[in-house]
């Protein structure tokens, strides 16, 4: 699917089945060439327990990059990423929190927005 490296984006779901949780780590950790853990927008009570049931589905503890807060996991892997990488953002349908008024946004929208902010060549390399 790409030339260059996966980079995986994971957070956990909001369900009941904690389960679910490990297994998407042990998919992201034989899939991904770099994976971020972050807890998205859980509440925060049950954010710290969504992030160790990731971690702990890890094999090893340098396996991947752990930032809790979601905007700036998506912002890390979108900035550690090279012209041929893809970035998977996985792990449930929310949304950023906007740095304006506390907003929520879709992901695709703040990331289209820091795309355009942040890499002035990825606008000509599509086009061409």
């Amino acid at each position: 699917m790409t030339q260059g490296r996966i980079f995986c984006v994971l957070c956990a779901p909001n369900d009941l089945d904690r389960s679910k949780r490990q297994l998407m780590a042990i998919a992201a950790e034989s899939s991904a060439d770099v994976c971020v853990v972050t807890s998205g927008n859980l509440p925060e009570s049950q954010s710290a327990e969504a992030l160790d049931d990731l971690r702990r589905g890890f094999s090893k503890k340098d396996a991947f990059y752990d930032e809790p807060d979601r905007r700036k996991a998506i912002e890390w892997a979108l900035s550690h990423a090279e012209l041929d990488d893809a970035v998977l953002i996985v792990g449930q349908d929310v949304s950023t929190l906007a740095p304006i008024n506390e907003r929520y946004v879709p992901d695709r929208q703040f990331i289209r927005s820091w795309l355009y902010k942040n890499q002035s060549t990825a606008e000509s390399y599509w086009y061409n």
